[in-house]
């Protein structure tokens, strides 16, 4: 924590790394299977990166962003924050390592 000059204090939220590892993404589809939109995805986003996710309509990019930010598990593979899997984060936990704004309304159980 610093102080400003406003003699405020200011809170430095943790920094994190973000990973998937051999990641699908897409949707289960009750008895009819999966639709798959991407498969076999690495990456890793680490503390202080600025990443753009860029492609057409329907390829993803949300779905990722769901994926990575647990809020929609992987079809396969791993999501990994600072190298724990994030399946083992408490909501809480997740809350207060992440956050998400996304343009569409999701319904959260």
């Amino acid at each position: 924590m610093e102080a400003n000059s406003r003699n405020r204090t200011q809170v430095n939220p943790p920094a994190f790394s973000v990973s998937l590892q051999q990641a699908g993404i897409g949707y289960a589809r009750g008895g009819s299977g999966r639709l798959v939109l991407a498969d076999s995805l690495n990456l890793q986003a680490r503390p202080g990166e600025i990443i753009a996710v860029v492609g057409r309509n329907g390829c993803g990019k949300s779905t990722l962003l769901r994926t990575l930010a647990s809020m929609q598990p992987p079809l396969d593979g791993r999501v990994l924050l600072d190298g724990t899997d994030i399946s083992r984060f408490t909501r809480i936990g997740l809350a207060k390592a992440l956050s998400f704004v996304s343009t569409e309304i999701i319904d959260i159980p």
